[in-house]
């Protein structure tokens, strides 16, 4: 066998090795997304979350009587309510730290 043949074996034998590996670990975990992960996030519900102090404030005006804010608050967790209903989960803002925009649900 010639040194040139030999070297070429030895490069093709290292590149087998260091490219099968990753290719073999991503073709796994994209089976793993598809059949395990991909099912289970699509069961879990969506998420609203209410900034209940916000939708109160807004709610009762500037008027402020008890009769407003407790007209606010009635309305307020009426919507969370229905949101539940349409299979939601509801989150007071106040208890959580941090959260996408996207999740928020302005009643």
């Amino acid at each position: 066998m010639s040194k040139e043949a030999k070297e070429s074996m030895d490069y093709n034998r290292v590149m087998l090795h260091l490219v099968w590996p990753p290719l073999a670990a991503l073709l796994v975990a994209c089976g793993l997304y598809q059949w395990k992960l991909k099912p289970a996030l699509a069961a879990r519900p969506p998420v609203a979350v209410i900034n209940v102090e916000k939708a109160v404030e807004t709610g009762m005006g500037k008027d402020g009587s008890t009769a407003a804010v407790q007209a606010a608050i009635a309305k307020t967790r009426a919507e969370a309510t229905a949101l539940r209903a349409h299979g939601y989960v509801v989150l007071n803002a106040s208890y959580v730290y941090a959260y996408p925009a996207t999740y928020e649900a302005n009643p």
